[in-house]
C-alpha cells in the first residue's frame, strides 16, 4: 500500500471512531490589530457532546495559525433531526497569538 492508501485508510478509520466531529475548512480574517485570525463552521453529526466539539475546534484553529491561540470563542446551535438523531452546528473564531 501506498503512503496515501494508508493515510486515507487511517483518517476514515479515527473519523468513525469519533462519532463524526467532521473536520472543516478554515478562513482567515483580519483582526483590529492587525493581525491574523481564523474562523470556521461546522456540523457535528450524531453527538451533541459540545466539550469534544470545542476541543477539536480549538485544535483546528492552532493548527491554521501553526501555533497558539487567544480569543477564542464559539457557539453552538442544536441542529437535532426532525427524527430525533442528534447533531450540532457550531462556529469557532480565534485570533492567531503573536
Amino acid at each position: 500500500m501506498t503512503n496515501r492508501v494508508l493515510v486515507a485508510a487511517a483518517l476514515a478509520f479515527s473519523v468513525a471512531a469519533c462519532a463524526s466531529i467532521p473536520s472543516t475548512a478554515v478562513a482567515p480574517f483580519q483582526t483590529t490589530a492587525g493581525g491574523l485570525g481564523f474562523t470556521l463552521q461546522g456540523l457535528a453529526q450524531f453527538t451533541r457532546d459540545e466539550a469534544a466539539i470545542e476541543q477539536k475546534v480549538r485544535a483546528d484553529l492552532a493548527e491554521a495559525c501553526r501555533g497558539e491561540i487567544e480569543k477564542f470563542e464559539i457557539t453552538f446551535l442544536d441542529a437535532t433531526s426532525r427524527g430525533g438523531v442528534p447533531h450540532t452546528a457550531y462556529t469557532g473564531r480565534a485570533e492567531c497569538k503573536r
